[in-house]
């Protein structure tokens, strides 16, 4: 399973994806170049990962130029239409305790499940007795489950499969 797969058949979201990454790396000075610098040290120097979200999308917002000074919305262009969309794309990534999570469709799929091509996996229906005794004998599962219905992880070499 892919991540985003929508993303690839988006080219204007793309080639705001590609010009941000140049820009990040290439431009040293102005207001978008110091946002982008500030995105990066909100992740780097975070002590937890909520508020460095929090901070690091707006300061995301701003380096790709859809944020004014007071933090409000740019004016709607065609080309700011391609960076909001990118903006969505990157929405559609969690970090919850210690694990990436990527949005397909309404799932959400653990990063390391990819890593696991082999593992053992066990598939539970959410809500189901399964479920419950799951809860009870893994509570470190917890936030990942928070997530929603349809989740997929691995704990302890074991991909789980939740579904609705």
């Amino acid at each position: 399973m892919r991540s985003l797969q929508s993303f690839d058949g988006d080219g204007g979201a793309r080639k705001e994806a590609a010009q941000a990454w140049s820009d990040f790396k290439d431009v040293r000075g102005g207001e978008r170049a110091v946002a982008s610098a500030r995105y990066g040290l909100a992740f780097r120097g975070a002590d937890a990962a909520a508020p460095a979200a929090a901070s690091g999308a707006l300061e995301s917002r701003r380096a790709l130029g859809l944020a004014d000074r007071s933090g409000g919305s740019a004016a709607a262009s065609p080309a700011n239409k391609s960076k909001e969309r990118l903006v969505e794309y990157s929405q559609q990534a969690q970090f919850v305790a210690g694990k990436s999570f990527f949005q397909n469709d309404k799932q959400w799929i653990d990063a390391g499940v990819q890593k696991h091509p082999d593992a053992k996996r066990v598939r539970i229906q959410f809500g189901s007795t399964e479920y419950f005794d799951l809860i009870a004998k893994q509570p470190k599962a917890l936030p990942w489950l928070a997530l929603g219905q349809n989740v997929q992880f691995v704990l302890d070499g074991t991909v789980y499969d939740i579904y609705e």
